[in-house]
């Protein structure tokens, strides 16, 4: 489906560190923005807020995670 064409695509920029990283960064405090900014800080490049708002939000409708009501 279209989510496995996305992660398969170059649009998808998160490798296996950066997304083990990227969970580290939820505390329940940090926005979107927030861990996007510091993963891209721990990486040395730019990531787009829309890219990881879309990765929290499929770990999310697998229950990986949960939304902060």
């Amino acid at each position: 489906g279209r989510d496995v064409e996305w992660y398969s695509s170059r649009d998808f920029p998160l490798d296996g560190d950066m997304r083990f990283e990227l969970v580290n960064f939820i505390d329940g405090k940090r926005t979107v923005g927030d861990i996007a900014r510091c993963l891209g800080a721990e990486f040395h490049r730019p990531l787009e807020e829309k890219v990881v708002g879309r990765y929290l939000e499929d770990l999310a409708k697998t229950g990986v995670v949960k939304w902060k009501p």
